[in-house]
């Protein structure tokens, strides 16, 4: 078989197994791949495709794709490091449960353990965080690899020179009445860690006063969740990633005045649905007694100690008599919802202020893509509980690198789109903005909150040399993008963008200081 026998069987593959959008980074070993996706048939007929020269970058804006489209996009690289540019991608897929597949073309299998340029020993390199490796070669044998719909995949291709080795392979012939194979939305599937069980068969759980907390729920999912929360009738502190934050139906139940501390509450257990939760309470739970059940998507518990995992699925089947939220709990909780708004009014150029003040001006229903570490935390404090917004995060590995990227990909022109992320992430991706020479997406707003470093850390060490101080601004970097750049230091109106655009949003930081004081001495 010649490597473009071999490329075409392999796109073909990609095509049958519901492959529709590829992130193509050109190199030299991978040519042949490029070759043939560079044919008129591949991007009329068979992928969408956006060309990439940042490997890293690429596949975090692949990651973006899967969770906007819910199906398998793939991401091809040539051999070497290129190849090991894609990990931190993948880790946030594994532990998001995403179909992130990663095709690499590689050198011939005798190279391996050489030490020759461009060998490097791709296959494994993944380890346990693609569902399988599939290495590939001419010598033959099945092509018909398969893929996840809840992990990722890794397709290596071993090409030999002469690489484009046959003029005759042009035309990718698809199989036009070939139809993809359905894949279950990628954040609602269930991963086959968890045993099936009987749907009808109760689970009795003891818990009489649970505390729920609901984290990252597909949207399939959120109307079954919400009609069991109603029926439970206990408090519940829905995260923004959600989408059940601020819904009519489940606002009699909700907290709403910060995310709650296990000091403060009279529980005697607590119920996870959904992804991995990000408030503080749910790490002080590994030095807790107290029950936790899980019910998710996902095969991960996020805590240390042992609990009760079950499938999302399972929820239907969840019998408890609790008791009702009592009027006291809620009086406090309002009350510390009255003391962050009084905080909030006082200290309007701090950090969670201008949040805040950004949350006011965002339209309703528009898409939100929220950064780690202090962005998506000020989010579920502050933001305004009304729009309905469709919210996404990279919360997986809960790392801060590929932001840009994932919100690029995540950003659809049919919706108003706003990305909420630190300073120190923005460095982290800074050739992210290369995706958006071929999406034609006019109204995207990325919000870079610039603190001058990682303040998340001057609260938890008091320790400069945590916090990477910088004196940066991000007006050059937009120009150099050719975006749009507004400065926010203060609340403001803010008129929907006509074109791709930069918010640099700058808090005060002695009215921020002020601001944790205060609202540390509320909790």
């Amino acid at each position: 078989m010649t490597n473009m026998a071999l490329a075409k069987a392999s796109l073909q593959q990609l095509f049958n197994e519901g492959v529709r959008e590829i992130i193509v980074c050109a190199g030299a070993r991978n040519a042949p791949l490029v070759s043939l996706l560079s044919e008129p048939q591949a991007s009329t007929t068979a992928f969408s495709m956006v060309h990439f020269f940042d490997e890293r970058s690429a596949s975090f804006f692949a990651l973006g794709r899967v969770l906007a489209i819910g199906r398998p996009v793939a991401v091809v690289t040539t051999s070497g490091t290129a190849a090991a540019e894609l990990l931190p991608a993948t880790v946030e897929a594994f532990y998001q449960g995403l179909p992130l597949v990663l095709v690499t073309a590689d050198r011939p299998k005798v190279y391996r353990g050489s030490g020759a340029p461009q060998a490097i020993e791709q296959v494994g390199i993944f380890s346990h965080y693609v569902e399988r490796c599939w290495d590939l070669d001419a010598s033959g044998g099945s092509l018909a690899f398969t893929l996840s719909s809840e992990r990722p995949t890794h397709i290596n291709i071993c090409f030999a020179e002469p690489l484009l080795d046959d003029a005759t392979v042009r035309s990718l012939d698809w199989q036009s009445s070939l139809v993809p194979p359905p894949i279950a939305s990628c954040s609602s599937g269930v991963s086959s860690v968890l045993p099936s069980v009987d749907l009808s068969t109760p689970l009795e759980i003891s818990m009489r006063r649970p505390l729920v907390i609901v984290s990252g729920l597909a949207a399939s999912a959120r109307a079954d969740v919400l009609r069991w929360l109603q029926d439970l009738r206990r408090p519940v502190w829905a995260e923004a990633t959600s989408g059940l934050r601020g819904h009519p139906t489940l606002l009699p139940f909700e907290l709403q005045g910060g995310a709650p501390q296990l000091r403060q509450l009279d529980i005697d257990g607590v119920i996870r649905i959904g992804g991995v939760p990000t408030l503080r309470l749910w790490r002080d739970l590994e030095m807790s007694d107290l029950p936790v059940l899980h019910f998710s998507h996902l095969p991960f518990s996020g805590l240390a100690r042992r609990s009760q995992l079950h499938r999302l699925t399972d929820l239907s089947r969840a019998k408890l008599t609790p008791l009702p939220w009592s009027p006291e709990e809620q009086e406090r909780d309002k009350h510390r919802a009255e003391q962050l708004g009084q905080i909030l009014q006082k200290l309007p150029l701090s950090e969670v202020g201008l949040v805040h003040a950004l949350t006011q001006v965002i339209p309703n229903a528009a898409r939100v893509f929220l950064g780690n570490s202090l962005p998506i935390r000020e989010w579920d404090l502050a933001a305004r509980r009304s729009g309905f917004f469709e919210v996404f995060a990279n919360r997986g590995a809960n790392g801060i690198d590929g932001l840009i990227s994932t919100f690029i990909g995540v950003s659809t022109p049919a919706a108003s789109n706003w990305g909420l992320i630190g300073d120190l992430s923005a460095l982290y991706d800074l050739s992210g903005p290369w995706a958006l020479r071929e999406r034609e997406i006019q109204d995207l707003n990325l919000v870079i909150l610039n603190n001058g470093g990682g303040k998340i850390f001057e609260r938890m060490f008091n320790n400069p040399q945590f916090e990477n101080r910088h004196s940066l601004a991000f007006k050059h970097w937009a120009d150099m993008w050719g975006l749009d750049y507004l400065r926010m230091d203060s609340p403001m109106s803010l008129a929907p963008a006509l074109r791709p655009r930069i918010i640099e949003l700058v808090p005060e930081q002695k009215q921020t200081q002020t601001f944790w004081e205060m609202w540390e001495g509320v909790q």
